[in-house]
């Protein structure tokens, strides 16, 4: 295929669409073919040097390593009393080396005949122990179309750098456009849409009247926007997140799994049960897939956006060489002792750590520690009695489980024996539990929230519930010097978040900022886009309507808006109308566009156009584009001629060759997007 297609320059080459080592993200992963226990033997010689550390580790007698078996997961069941997961948490970790390492050996061959192609995997699922380490990928191949499930793009974007070492392609949008919305304002590359599945999605073409469906012309319009100078500008620009950090760790995915099958009565498909799990179990069932999803919606319901490291990158001092001030740790409850410690160290250094429920609590391989103690306890001065002792009640809207100092919160405590030991208890519940306990640390601070996170993301639709809950997180990061650089607010009233949560992406321009927002309803997202409507029901969606709102902007900046054309001149706010299915793109300048000139000429074949933007003040190292569009004499636009020109210390140049057969008076229209300003200039092609 790479030999084929390799002269058209391809977007992207893709190895393979749902992939998996069973069927996607479904627990059934265990090969024991001869060639896959041949590469677990030598892996584990490598991982473990001797079969007495091996031993020592999972509890068991081999006498050499060429007699290992693979765990399964009904033996892995078997294990729950003694707490000893290893030898199954190894042989998935292992299964996950034997996909990538396929992968790549795909992008090894591709590579040997397009040395500069990018190689994709599509319909990648969500974070999972069962196949699917993003982290892994990341550094497999350098695209990925991913469903929008469980932020896995945004965990992508993050191990990618936002886009410079990896693109991002989105795999539809539906029936809608808040779909092609979200990913340019997130910043991704690509959005591709399949439109074959006429019962579910609507199609963009009218086959019959061989002309563009009401969805199709939406998306050509979203297109033009997109072509005529923000894209390009975006493409300038660099996307900016804030010095706030998640965890991502794959032995925490592997483990929250195991102890939710054998230690949960309250979720479904179950102990036995097992076996009837899929890959849609992952976003049905597990509750570590909420607690990710809803520490990410708290975080940007406050105009807050963090990013995903690595527990590898955690331990290479990621943190500290990158100038971050709060690690969040949500329900890492499998945890080596070189990432604890690694830990200590950035807070020590001045660094705040967070860490929810059961932190730490198993090694690496998904061995629990002993006596319910976790790699981290004496960081946060905390002690538990028992692990097992959980409280598992819901809160209904309006109710409150937690009260910590001024705030009442829609929490409740969920490890019940947790208590301050060494830290300050600082927050109370019902059930006699700390709720959250402060432990200074060196130069920082480490804070334990003893808060069952699962159905935050499903309470945000009811605002006045979760209200507290997000001044108490924006107080707390307050705390650690981290405050939104940008926030999306009530139109009225000095409440510093919006009752409905919104997006709020910031990309660095130079000294200004390209800012995207749109609101950010509590969705899954089907395979092939669109957003399921299963919590339609609710009540009072705060998400159901449109909402006025402002953005607050940082001093001295002026701010234009790229989606409605508006100025709004040097201004700390900035009012709009929050839509449902669509977006707001403003850029924030250091200073204001006064003017446009542009020029033409035709000589030897070539089009040149060129121009200068007066601004109040002289752009340094802000980055703008002009859109340029050429006229027939006859009025029509000649498509290929139009495109983009970047404006750099305020002036742009264009050249293109004309076609033979071109002749006559043109005119030439230069369009600057952000002040919405046009210059259009007539020049002769003989």
């Amino acid at each position: 295929a790479a030999m084929r297609f390799r002269p058209w320059q391809p977007l992207f080459y893709s190895i393979g669409d749902e992939i998996g080592i069973g069927d996607m993200a479904s627990p059934h992963d265990l090969c024991g073919c001869e060639r896959c226990m041949a590469g677990y033997h030598k892996w584990l010689a490598k991982r473990y040097g001797t079969i007495e550390t091996l031993n020592a580790e999972w509890d068991s007698a081999y006498k050499t390593f060429d007699d290992v078996e693979m765990m399964s997961n009904w033996q892995a069941l078997d294990r729950a009393k003694t707490g000893n997961f290893s030898p199954w948490a190894d042989r998935l970790e292992y299964m996950d080396d034997v996909m990538y390492g396929f992968v790549g050996k795909c992008v090894d061959f591709i590579r040997a005949v397009d040395p500069g192609a990018m190689c994709n995997i599509s319909g990648f699922q969500q974070p999972s122990c069962w196949g699917f380490n993003h982290y892994l990928l990341s550094k497999t191949v350098n695209c990925c179309t991913p469903y929008e499930i469980g932020e896995s793009p945004d965990v992508l974007m993050s191990f990618w750098n936002d886009g410079k070492d990896g693109k991002i392609d989105m795999p539809g949008f539906g029936s809608h456009t808040d779909g092609l919305w979200r990913s340019f304002i997130r910043g991704y590359a690509m959005c591709q849409q399949w439109d074959s599945f006429p019962e579910v999605y609507s199609r963009l073409i009218d086959i019959d009247r061989k002309d563009l469906t009401e969805l199709g012309r939406r998306v050509k319009a979203f297109a033009d926007w997109v072509h005529a100078g923000p894209g390009r500008i975006r493409q300038l620009s660099q996307r900016r997140r804030d010095p706030v950090a998640i965890l991502y760790s794959q032995p925490s995915l592997r483990g929250n799994w195991i102890v939710e099958m054998t230690a949960r009565p309250d979720v479904g498909e179950t102990g036995e049960l097992w076996t009837i799990r899929g890959s849609w179990s992952v976003r049905k069932r597990e509750m570590s897939f909420r607690v990710r999803v809803s520490w990410v919606q708290w975080m940007h319901d406050i105009g807050i956006w963090p990013r995903f490291v690595d527990v590898s990158q955690v331990e290479e001092g990621f943190l500290e060489k990158n100038g971050y001030r709060m690690l969040l740790i949500p329900r890492a409850v499998a945890m080596s002792d070189a990432t604890a410690r690694a830990i200590r160290r950035f807070a020590e250094s001045g660094g705040t750590v967070i860490a929810d429920t059961w932190c730490g609590l198993m090694d690496e391989h998904c061995r629990f520690r002993p006596d319910s103690r976790g790699a981290l306890d004496d960081l946060f001065g905390v002690k538990r009695a028992d692990w097992r002792q959980m409280d598992l009640s819901r809160l209904a809207p309006g109710e409150n489980g937690i009260k910590a100092g001024k705030y009442e919160l829609p929490f409740v405590a969920f490890e019940q024996t947790l208590r301050a030991d060494t830290g300050k208890a600082a927050g109370q519940s019902g059930n006699g539990a700390d709720a959250v306990v402060i432990n200074k640390v060196g130069k920082g601070r480490a804070i334990y929230l003893n808060f069952d996170l699962e159905s935050y993301f499903l309470h945000r639709m009811t605002p006045n519930m979760v209200a507290p809950a997000r001044a108490f997180l924006l107080e707390t990061l307050a705390d650690a010097g981290v405050k939104p650089l940008f926030a999306v607010t009530p139109a009225e009233g000095d409440s510093p978040f919006h009752p409905a949560g919104h997006d709020v992406c910031v990309f660095a321009n130079g000294r200004g900022y390209l800012v995207g927002v749109m609101q950010n309803p509590t969705v899954m997202h089907s395979e092939v886009g669109g957003v399921e409507t299963r919590y339609t029901e609710v009540k009072d969606n705060v998400f159901a309507t449109s909402h006025p709102a402002k953005l607050t902007v940082p001093a001295d900046l002026f701010v234009y808006e790229l989606s409605g054309g508006k100025s709004y001149g040097k201004v700390r706010t900035a009012g709009f109308v929050s839509d449902t299915t669509s977006g707001r793109f403003f850029a924030c300048l250091p200073f204001s566009i006064e003017g446009l000139n542009a020029s033409a000429q035709a000589k030897n074949g070539l089009l040149t156009v060129t121009g200068r933007l007066a601004t109040s003040s002289p752009m340094k190292d802000e980055a703008l584009a002009v859109y340029v569009e050429a006229f027939r004499p006859d009025g029509s636009r000649q498509d290929a001629y139009c495109r983009t020109a970047d404006v750099r210390r305020g002036e742009f140049s264009l050249r293109f060759p004309l076609g033979l057969n071109e002749h006559g008076q043109w005119t030439v229209k230069v369009h600057e997007p952000c002040s919405g300003r046009t210059e259009t200039v007539k020049v002769d092609l003989p």
